[in-house]
């Protein structure tokens, strides 16, 4: 019996912390871990046009905001041939909505600490997808798991005039 009690609180502080949790990273710059957070409104708006994404090769998560939602979430980020992609899971985590209406939508990114305005397109493309699933066994060392849906993200930062 004293073990059931034990077990039984441990359970009780386990939630009351994931509870905890949960509450302030929705009240806060960004998410906190695998907890959607507020609005990202901290780091600094990058205003140049990105051409290519190789710069951000190497990094493992990334945090995005559809503009218009009051949340943001952590999520993977992978470049292939210097475009870069966003993979949604629609196996984890399970109640995650945001892919059904990112279709043509603009973000918010912030990578290392800089915010990017970006405008997420789904692809359909079935050979670039088994490519991209490759570039995310390689990079992560597991699959995404389940149906994912990609995103390829474009810039819309101001594209600087040329003169000459």
């Amino acid at each position: 019996m004293k073990i059931v009690k034990i077990a039984l609180a441990i359970v009780v502080l386990l939630a009351v912390a994931l509870g905890a949790t949960a509450l302030i990273a929705r009240n806060s710059d960004g998410p906190i871990g695998m907890f959607p957070g507020g609005p990202l409104v901290g780091g600094d708006e990058i205003d140049r046009f990105i051409v290519g994404w190789g710069w951000a090769r190497e990094v493992d998560t990334i945090e995005m905001q559809l503009i218009g939602d009051d949340t943001s979430r952590t999520t993977w980020f992978v470049e292939h041939l210097a475009r870069g992609y966003i993979p949604a899971s629609t196996a984890f985590p399970p109640g995650k909505n945001w892919h059904e209406r990112a279709d043509g939508q603009e973000a918010w990114l912030r990578i290392e600490g800089d915010r990017y305005h970006v405008r997420l397109d789904r692809i359909d493309d079935a050979e670039l997808m088994a490519e991209l699933r490759k570039v995310v066994e390689r990079k992560y060392g597991a699959s995404t798991g389940g149906e994912v849906w990609w995103f390829k993200l474009h810039s819309l930062a101001p594209i600087p005039a040329v003169t000459f």
